[in-house]
């Protein structure tokens, strides 16, 4: 969830500010806001998940806190949206 909304975020697609409140959010209530794996390992295990299709993965993003939309990315352009090399 922080990964994908950092990334949103600095792609201008949800309002800033967001990831943090989020995170705050799950601090209060102890749960995790980040992963012991690396980022390439995240989205190496993104291609094996239910949402993925032939050309890429859809992706739940929002654009504010309680709005959501399907954003469908294409495989190659999976590292440049998380800003991995």
């Amino acid at each position: 969830m922080v990964m994908i909304t950092r990334a949103s975020e600095k792609l201008g697609i949800t309002e800033k500010g967001t990831t943090d409140r989020i995170i705050k959010v799950l601090e209060k209530n102890n749960l995790k806001t980040y992963d012991s794996h690396s980022d390439k390992e995240i989205i190496s295990a993104m291609s094996a998940d239910k949402k993925r299709t032939k050309t890429g993965i859809k992706f739940v993003m929002i654009d504010k806190i309680g709005s959501s939309f399907i954003n469908p990315i294409k495989y190659e352009d999976i590292n440049k949206t998380f800003g991995i090399d």
